[in-house]
């Protein structure tokens, strides 16, 4: 009686339910006792690694925030316009969103040698120098 008790206690807590489906002996009521708490540790497991995204997400968000507060009330305090205000919350915030990346591209442009370093920004931001107009006028010159 004991185990028919827990076994009815856990699929309670767990939720699971009373379906079609019951174990009709011990040896099955103790498999569904485990399979239940297995499952409840499993589905703990991913919504605390959720919950986590979730802080992190929050936590960079409030930074990110805090820190515009304080630039912007630089900014009016030295009677910025508005528009470079505006311009300068902007690159703020791309930084702060694409900080992973920068960091990354920084750490394996650190390794190489100079002249590595310059070829390699060249490749991956061609497309960005060449359509800059004065780039563009400069190749032109050159060519």
């Amino acid at each position: 009686q004991w185990l028919l008790a827990m076994y009815f206690i856990n699929t309670v807590f767990t939720t699971v339910g009373f379906g079609d489906i019951t174990a009709t002996n011990n040896l099955e009521r103790i498999f569904c006792i485990f399979i239940m708490w297995a499952g409840t540790a499993v589905f703990a497991v991913i919504i605390n690694g959720l919950q986590q995204v979730a802080h992190e997400m929050s936590l960079k968000h409030r930074e990110k925030e805090s820190h515009l507060q304080t630039v912007v009330g630089f900014m009016r305090q030295k009677n910025v316009p508005l528009w470079l205000e505006q311009e300068v919350k902007s690159w703020i915030s791309f930084r702060y969103d694409n900080q992973q990346k920068i960091d990354e591209q920084e750490a394996v442009l650190n390794e190489l040698p100079e002249k590595l370093q310059q070829a390699l920004v060249m490749q991956i931001n061609g497309d960005l120098v060449c359509d800059a107009w004065i780039f563009r006028r400069i190749m032109h010159l050159e060519a």
